[in-house]
């Protein structure tokens, strides 16, 4: 996926979305802002709402990991350490007025690849991973209110879901952060706090 590929969401928290930046341009080109831009990521590398959040535990637990995703497609997945950088690049650089770009990610990699790794970087077993079957996410989705928000964009885990971030590296020079650098930092971040016992 490029930066000027046609906005053509049909999920509401797609539109939401297009009809947020559209807004902002009108605003930027009524004069009413001197300049927006619009920094687009992929599934994050983070300890919250994300695939590791729920690998994580199980993987820490030597249990089998269960994922409500498809396992094998490939999939961008941007480190939220990036998209932070990029934020605060883009936000202060003319440059990027105008138009929308995309954080600089690791390659592209299936969820399996990507616990696999986040399982080594971390010193853990190889973990075994199952799929959750789509009907039973939809399920639990009926009663859970944050599954039934997942169900509506888990059609990008379905077919390859590529983020093509090579305009920003040319224009500004951002990098994405080494991938074991990225995985360490949020397992780090993750590690459950142990609390002393009172004496």
């Amino acid at each position: 996926m490029t930066e000027d590929m046609p906005l053509a969401a049909h999920t509401v928290k797609g539109k939401v979305r297009v009809r947020m930046w559209q807004d902002a341009l009108d605003a930027m080109r009524a004069g009413r802002v001197s300049g927006v831009t619009e920094v687009r990521a992929s599934d994050f590398i983070s300890p919250r709402y994300t695939v590791l959040e729920r690998a994580l535990p199980a993987m820490r637990a030597g249990r089998t990991v269960w994922l409500p995703t498809p396992l094998d497609v490939p999939h961008t997945f941007t480190y939220i350490g990036d998209v932070a950088t990029a934020l605060v690049a883009l936000g202060r650089d003319p440059r990027a007025w105008g138009r929308a770009w995309h954080v600089p990610s690791a390659p592209a990699m299936t969820v399996r690849e990507h616990v696999t790794r986040a399982a080594s970087v971390g010193g853990f077993p190889a973990p075994r991973l199952r799929h959750i079957p789509e009907a039973a996410v939809r399920a639990v989705g009926l009663f859970e209110p944050f599954t039934r928000e997942f169900v509506e964009m888990l059609y990008q885990f379905k077919r390859p879901f590529v983020l093509d971030s090579s305009h920003t590296t040319a224009t500004f020079g951002l990098t994405a952060t080494d991938l074991d650098e990225a995985l360490r930092q949020v397992i780090t971040e993750s590690t459950p706090v142990t609390t002393p016992s009172a004496a």
